[in-house]
């Protein structure tokens, strides 16, 4: 397949995103989510170290992800990005990680801001509606982004990543929308790693901590200090029981 060109934009510092709620190797991911970028490109990415996988280089592309890994990428353009809806407008509707809240104002700007409305929820994701000032594409998704709510699909935020783009779209006179949900899990369900083995079949997904993380919790720390030697706790959607274990 050839590369689908956008213009020559400049260079994007470094995407960093979350990977859906299931293993597969990171060429696979890579593949999946930048299907209009040629296989050589994304092969250097990984070649001259610009992909890190929960902070560490990767250093091959048959490396595996672990589900809900956080990925970041270097210097890449922004060709490689599909583009936002363009123009400026006052209604958005957008899908977001489900949030606690349902409902609030976003602020655009020191002096702007939309109200926003959390709609229906599915698999831990939800759709969020937002009226207000006029606004365009780019300066939703720097301010969903800031208040801790990334669009999913926005791989320059911190967004869930999938194929096809920010799941972001003008919402019309009528208020309907179509927002396009992912068929790839959001977060790794308790199900996916319960251990089967034995009579543990109710047993909730392990965390793994390191021995100092440990030493802590044990002495009546109320949360987790995550630490390079520890597992990455995005992987589970908030709110999942999971066993603390050491390694």
């Amino acid at each position: 397949m050839n590369p689908t060109h956008f213009g020559n934009l400049g260079d994007v510092p470094t995407l960093h995103f979350r990977l859906p709620g299931r293993t597969d190797k990171l060429g696979a991911w890579l593949a999946w989510l930048f299907r209009h970028i040629d296989r050589s490109t994304r092969r250097s990415w990984v070649e001259e170290s610009r992909v890190r996988v929960e902070g560490r280089v990767a250093d091959r592309s048959n490396l595996d992800c672990p589900p809900g890994a956080w990925i970041e990428i270097d210097a890449v353009p922004e060709e490689c990005l599909l583009p936002f809806p363009s123009g400026s407008h006052s209604n958005w509707t957008g899908l977001i990680d489900e949030p606690a809240w349902s409902g609030g104002a976003l602020h655009v700007s020191e002096t702007r801001a939309l109200e926003f409305r959390v709609g229906p929820r599915r698999a831990g994701l939800a759709i969020v509606q937002l009226h207000g000032p006029r606004c365009e594409a780019d300066a939703l998704c720097a301010a969903m982004a800031r208040a801790e709510m990334p669009l999913v699909g926005d791989l320059e935020r911190g967004g869930l990543g999938v194929a096809g783009g920010v799941r972001l779209v003008v919402t019309d006179d009528r208020g309907s929308s179509a927002i396009e949900w992912p068929d790839e899990p959001a977060w790794l369900s308790g199900d996916d790693q319960t251990d089967r083995t034995s009579d543990r079949e109710t047993a909730p997904p392990e965390l793994q901590v390191s021995d100092e993380t440990a030493r802590i919790i044990r002495k009546g720390h109320p949360w987790i200090l995550h630490d390079d030697a520890s597992d990455s706790a995005t992987r589970f959607r908030p709110g999942t029981l999971v066993r603390v274990v050491s390694r």
